[in-house]
C-alpha cells in the first residue's frame, strides 16, 4: 500500500462529547485532514467525501441525529 501525500488524511471520531465536538471543529478547519466518520452511542454518520466538522460541532444535542437532519436538509 502506498501513501498518497496529495490526498487529505481521513479520520474518524469516536465519541461526540466535548472533546469529540472540539476535534470535529478543528478538523473542519484543516485542508490536510478530512473528517469521514463520527459515532456515538446513538449511531454513526459517515461519508467518504467528508463530513462538515464545523457544522457538527455547532449542533446542540445529539450530533449523529443532528447531522442526519442537516444532511436531509441539504446543508
Amino acid at each position: 500500500m502506498s501513501i498518497d501525500e496529495t490526498s487529505p488524511l481521513r479520520v474518524a471520531i469516536l465519541g461526540a462529547g466535548g472533546l469529540g465536538r472540539a476535534a470535529a471543529s478543528m478538523i473542519g478547519m484543516k485542508r490536510e485532514v478530512r473528517l469521514v466518520a463520527l459515532c456515538d452511542s446513538h449511531g454513526v454518520v459517515a461519508s467518504p467525501d467528508g463530513l462538515q466538522g464545523e457544522a457538527l460541532a455547532a449542533l446542540s444535542g445529539d450530533l449523529v441525529d443532528g447531522y442526519r437532519v442537516l444532511a436531509d436538509a441539504g446543508a
